[in-house]
Parts: C-alpha cells; sequence; structure tokens
C-alpha cells in the first residue's frame, strides 16, 4: 500500500492566489493525498474557494474562532494531518505536478525533506530558476542543528516530513517567529533534513510574503553589517531570539547535546542585549562564526562577528549615556524646583 501524504495548509485573506494553488496540488502525479486547511478567520473570498474545493475533491477545513496568527494557523493544521507523511503549503504558491512524488523519492531516510524553488512575480512570471541562488541561501548537509539555530535555510512551502516528527514538533514553542524554521530545527535534532536541488515549487514573491525569503540579498560589507546589527538591537529583534531560544531550550525535542549548542547562543545574544562587558558572549561568537556567517570567508568571520560585538557594546554605552544624561536632567530640574520653592518662600 502507498504511503499516505496529508498537506497542512494555512489560508487567511488568500482568495487572489488560492485556486491557482489548489489546482496545482489536486494536480499531483502522486494520488494519495489529503489536503487539511486551517483558515485564520479571512474576510476575502478565500471560505468560498476552500467550500468549493471540498465540494470538487474533498478538502477539509476549519475556519478559527479567533485570529492566531500564521505560525499557529499552522500548527493547528499539523496538528490535523493524518498521513504518513505532512507537507507544508502556502497558499499563494504554485506546486510543480510531481512534487510529492520526487519528495518522496528523495527523503532517504531522513525525517524531513525540502527542495529549491523556481521564484516568480504575483502574475506567475520567473524572476529566477532558482530560489537559493537569488537570496544567497544555501543548504548545509553538515553540523545542520548549529547552523539553524542561527538562520533558517529550510523553506517551509517545500518540506515534507515523516509523522512520527510530530511528536516533537507539538506544541509549538510560544514566541518562535515561523514555523518551518522551527519544524526545521527539530528535524534537525533528530536525525537530519535532506535536500532536493530540483525546484518544486513556483514560490510567488509578491511584497506580501509572511516571509522575506524571496528578497534578493545583496553580500554586506562590514560597514553594512555593523548597520543591520545597530538597526536589530534598536528593534527587538535580538531580544525576540533571546526569548525564543531560552522558551525553546527547555522543550524535550532536544537531547542535553542540542541544549549546549543553544545555550551558547542564548548567551551569545543576552551579551549582545544586556551584558556591559560580553565577556563570554565574545568568547562563543568567535567559536560559532561558522556557523553565525556561513556565507563569510575564514577572515571575514573575524572581522563581521567583531563588528557584531563591536555594534552591541557601542549601543549599550549609548543607551547608558542617554540614561545618565537623562538622570543629570532629572536632578537639575529638582535642584532648580527646590531653589525656586525657597525663593518663593
Amino acid at each position: 500500500m502507498k504511503a499516505s501524504v496529508s498537506i497542512a495548509l494555512a489560508t487567511y485573506n488568500g482568495a487572489e492566489y488560492l485556486e491557482d494553488l489548489l489546482n496545482s496540488v489536486y494536480q499531483q502525479t502522486y494520488k494519495h493525498i489529503e489536503v487539511i486547511a486551517c483558515d485564520d478567520c479571512s474576510t476575502d473570498g478565500t471560505i468560498e474557494i476552500l467550500k468549493d474545493f471540498k465540494k470538487k475533491y474533498g478538502l477539509s477545513f476549519c475556519v478559527n474562532d479567533h485570529r492566531l496568527g500564521f505560525v499557529k494557523n499552522f500548527e493547528k493544521a499539523i496538528s490535523m494531518c493524518r498521513g504518513d507523511y505532512i507537507a507544508l503549503c502556502d497558499q499563494d504558491d504554485v506546486w510543480l505536478p510531481q512534487k510529492i512524488e520526487t519528495l518522496l523519492s528523495r527523503i532517504n531516510g531522513k525525517l524531513l525533506v525540502s527542495s529549491d524553488l523556481i521564484l516568480v512575480n504575483k502574475n506567475n512570471e520567473i524572476i529566477d530558476t532558482s530560489l537559493y541562488r537569488h537570496t544567497g541561501l544555501e543548504f548545509k548537509r553538515e553540523n545542520q542543528l548549529r547552523y539553524l539555530i542561527y538562520s533558517n535555510f529550510v523553506v517551509g512551502c517545500t518540506a515534507l516530513f515523516k509523522k512520527e516528527l510530530k511528536q516533537y514538533l507539538l506544541p509549538f514553542p510560544e514566541g518562535i517567529p515561523y514555523h518551518d524554521w522551527w519544524i526545521a530545527l527539530v528535524a534537525a535534532a533528530h536525525g537530519g533534513v535532506e535536500f532536493c536541488e530540483v525546484p518544486l515549487v513556483r514560490y510567488r514573491y509578491h511584497g506580501k510574503n509572511n516571509s522575506q525569503t524571496g528578497k534578493k540579498m545583496l553580500m554586506p560589507t562590514v560597514m553594512d553589517k555593523v548597520k543591520e546589527v545597530n538597526k536589530k538591537l534598536k528593534s527587538s529583534f535580538y531580544e525576540d531570539k533571546y526569548n525564543w531560544l531560552k522558551a525553546i531550550y527547555t522543550n524535550v525535542a532536544f537531547s542535553n547535546d542540542c541544549k549546549k549548542y543553544i545555550s551558547e547562543a542564548i548567551t551569545i545574544y543576552e551579551g549582545l542585549i544586556n551584558k556591559p562587558i560580553p565577556v563570554r558572549a565574545t568568547y562563543l561568537a568567535f567559536k560559532n562564526r561558522k556557523f553565525i556567517f556561513p556565507k563569510r570567508g575564514p577572515a571575514k568571520r573575524i572581522i563581521f562577528t567583531l563588528g557584531m560585538i563591536f555594534s552591541g557594546f557601542i549601543r549599550k554605552l549609548h543607551n547608558n549615556n542617554a540614561l545618565v544624561f537623562t538622570f543629570k536632567a532629572r536632578r537639575q530640574n529638582e535642584v532648580s524646583g527646590g531653589q525656586k520653592q525657597v525663593l518663593q518662600k
């Protein structure tokens, strides 16, 4: 008997492209599939399209009582899947007919397999025949967990994984930024991730995607990287990542060896955010520079690591100076106010 494949689809106001996506799913060469869609309270014609495909093909769907957000919506869809394998599906892409069949043949004993993609615009016109090449994304076959802790290289809409992975994935930890990043991390911790170089999805980049995967990444200079770190420090980016890593650190999905690497990343981000002189964070950042800056050569990794730590130090110094200035100004106002009261008396 052939293995069954559940397709987890999260929808929200996706009527513009949803029919193209669902037609491509139901035109797969591999026919032992079920589609499970969770709608996150759409207000356009999405639900009507889901109803239509339910009549035509037996698609199963539910509508959430309240907005969950795309991460929690995918969690719900995955929890409802019953197949031997689960494939993730975005509402605005187009699948090539052999996608499921090819991924099943290429999983090679791993828990998860993903593929390259064709990058297209909103009109389904080709921008680049390889999204990985276009964005500079690089799949890693060695030390996958250590690379994934710092950045994701698995594009969720291409991923297919064995149902055994569900026991480690669910429930999702609170605060994870992207569902595919979490799934890739857990798969890497339990046997690894496989990759198919053949593009199997037409990834539609239209500027409204939940992730910015399709955006072309220019190779930054050292100063560009310093500016990027400064920007992230001013926002809550590093703080959010620090909190997220702390949340997953206690998860039962990870062994003590895995937690050691997660703990090192937590220390690095804590140093960037909080420590006045981040000695331990600096040491660990240099130790892990290969994984933090995978696209750099050996010399540039050292320079970029110095830039990252230096940016954090300058930011904290600036904040401390601002606090001192604020305290002095407040104290001066209090003194001035006291003098005025004396004069009035």
